[in-house]
């Protein structure tokens, strides 16, 4: 009779079976995308659910962790509308317009200070999101992108006294109120890049900071928040048409506004201006990414 000899080797029949992991099936490595725009979109498809929630994050650090955080929005361009309103009454001084002047400078302000808010906002959105991007992977475009899609929100509460002051002075909105959400979404994409355009560059030199705030605050009286752009001088009003705000915030006085001539041209340009800069901030953002988090 022959024996098996003890610690012979098993025959792979009799060895029991395991499951072969490879190393591409165990492992997910995470790259940047090489700048295809299909990847890039398939990525923010992929990971809106981090978009949403950065959404929510912003919605409640604005709202509802301040128990008047909906007053805030508008109580601002209220008190600037009653002091332009007495020292334009106090100096009689004369602004020619076809609307009601507090009507007219409540749109200009509300639009311009969601805005800049909105640009500021984008602008520091890295340092404000540093700590979660270091320990979760997600688009980092999402970052100043949930920033200023928060806007638009605070855009819509802000337009609420619009209303109001509508019914006081016994107006109504014409045709061009079919325009208020391209113009609503034109703002949140402007501000989007021109936010991102100064954040990038205060990465390694914090003096654009300072020059941001500088552009803002001159903006304010560049732009036809006060005054009607009739009132610029007829050489530099082309000059005065590459501000991209001046369309837009013309273009919510005519959609809000009936009998507000809709200004096509200046809206052209503000557009036109706007996709431009989007492209830039993108295009810069894209370069900037991978060393983003060191940076900061």
């Amino acid at each position: 009779m022959t024996g098996s000899r003890a610690g012979a080797p098993k025959s792979p029949e009799s060895a029991p079976h395991k499951a072969e992991i490879s190393l591409s099936e165990a492992t997910v490595v995470i790259k940047p995308h090489d700048g295809n725009l299909r990847k890039g979109l398939a990525e923010l498809v992929r990971y809106r659910a981090v978009f949403l929630n950065l959404m929510r994050r912003e919605w409640q650090r604005q709202f509802v962790e301040l128990q008047l955080g909906w007053l805030w929005v508008f109580a601002r361009p209220l008190l600037m509308v009653a002091i332009f309103v007495m020292l334009k009454r106090g100096a009689n001084a004369s602004i020619y317009l076809h609307v009601p002047y507090p009507l007219f400078l409540y749109i200009g302000l509300i639009v311009w200070f969601v805005w800049v808010e909105a640009v500021s906002s984008v602008a520091t959105s890295g340092r404000l999101n540093s700590a979660l991007m270091s320990k979760v992977y997600f688009p980092r475009l999402y970052s100043p992108l949930s920033q200023a899609a928060s806007s638009g929100i605070r855009l819509v509460i802000g337009l609420a006294p619009v209303v109001a002051l509508l019914a006081y002075f016994g107006l109504a909105p014409g045709w061009q109120i079919v325009l208020l959400p391209v113009l609503m979404v034109q703002v949140v994409l402007l501000a989007f890049a021109v936010g991102v355009i100064f954040g990038i560059l205060s990465i390694d030199n914090n003096d654009w900071n300072n020059a941001r705030s500088l552009v803002l605050y001159i903006g304010l009286f560049v732009s036809p928040i006060a005054y009607p752009p009739d009132m610029i001088p007829e050489g530099f009003r082309a000059l005065h048409m590459i501000n991209p705000m001046v369309g837009i915030v013309e273009g919510f006085r005519s959609a809000l506004m009936g009998g507000y001539a809709f200004p096509s041209m200046a809206w052209l340009v503000s557009l036109a201006g706007t996709v431009l800069l989007a492209v830039l901030a993108v295009t810069l953002f894209n370069r900037t990414e991978a060393r983003m988090l060191d940076a900061l």
